[in-house]
């Protein structure tokens, strides 16, 4: 079997399943070699993918539904009511094509009004974020050419006005 074969066959067996089993992903994960994983870059981004939906079902104790529009939905005893729809999204990496040591998630304008709740989890510092969705696209500033939300990572001492909703709006 070749590199790239095994790659694909990774990336196939971690998208069926981290919807079902969390165990299962660790045993994945452990037969790939660090090395596998930091030269592919589209696995790391669907790590973090998966790794942040987990997070955000064990928060809302709820179900990866993965459905157009959202990922998550709330659960009973949850903080947020039952049944609600929780679009996630979550970033490990700086940007360099902006000047204040911004963080950001793409493909998130096109959400609005898919969702109930966003819920963003930023890898590098654990910032987590969980906004209901009719403020958080009244409020926050989108990058217009690329559907992106960048944020200062700098969280104890920004003027960037998305940092400073963020953090205001956020129900965690």
């Amino acid at each position: 079997m070749t590199k790239q074969q095994k790659r694909e066959i990774n990336k196939l067996k971690i998208k069926k399943l981290v919807r079902s089993n969390y165990d299962m992903l660790t045993e994945v994960l452990t037969e790939m070699t660090e090395e596998e994983i930091n030269e592919d870059s589209d696995l790391q981004r669907m790590l973090i993918c998966k790794i942040t939906e987990l997070e955000c079902k064990k928060l809302v104790n709820g179900s990866i539904m993965c459905e157009t529009g959202y990922d998550v939905i709330s659960g009973a005893n949850s903080i947020v009511s039952k049944s609600k729809a929780i679009e996630v999204k979550g970033t490990a990496s700086l940007h360099d094509n902006v000047t204040f040591g911004a963080v950001g998630v793409a493909k998130i304008r096109c959400k609005e009004g898919k969702c109930d709740y966003v819920y963003i989890k930023e890898h590098i510092h654990n910032g987590e974020f969980l906004i209901d969705s009719n403020i958080f696209y009244n409020v926050m500033h989108f990058d217009s050419k690329s559907d992106r939300l960048l944020w200062n990572i700098n969280y104890k001492t920004t003027s960037n006005h998305n940092t400073k909703m963020l953090l205001k709006h956020n129900m965690l």
